[in-house]
């Protein structure tokens, strides 16, 4: 009989194999981890903006990433104020003002589509920044 208790058989069967071959691995080997990458792109030209945003999204469907966006963000007013004298000192002549645009998009993994896109070449008018995020999936290890 051997030593197994209860009287098991220590031949596997073809559930044992299945257990040991097919579910085992997909419980204890770790999940692939996932980045979010939040990208926010604000500009005072409209145009160069939906430009570099539409440029963004076309790479990102051709690779076939998973993405949320663009979504747009009320445009917001800057006021900056002009002063008659250079060194800011004295009475303001006037006050420039002017008007931001902003989009936001949210890339779920394509690290080196994301890489790409970061790194890209944008004109001077459109800032670019990232956040990126570290996603876990339930069970998986720390």
């Amino acid at each position: 009989m051997g030593v197994f208790p209860l009287g098991w058989d220590h031949r596997p069967t073809a559930t044992t194999r299945f257990l040991r071959e097919a579910v085992l691995p997909l419980v204890y080997e770790p999940l692939p981890m996932t980045f979010v990458t939040r990208l926010t792109l604000e500009s005072g030209d409209r145009d160069a903006l939906d430009d570099v945003v539409g440029d963004i999204c076309e790479a990102v469907r051709r690779k076939g990433a998973e993405f949320k966006g663009p979504h747009s963000d009320t445009p917001s007013q800057r006021f900056v104020p002009l002063y008659e004298r250079l060194d800011g000192l004295g009475e303001t002549a006037d006050s420039w003002h002017y008007t931001v645009y902003r989009r936001r998009l949210e890339i779920r993994g394509a690290d080196e589509l994301v890489r790409a896109v970061v790194s890209g070449d944008f004109p001077d008018s459109v800032h670019v920044s990232a956040d990126i995020e570290r996603v876990q999936h339930v069970g998986s290890p720390a």
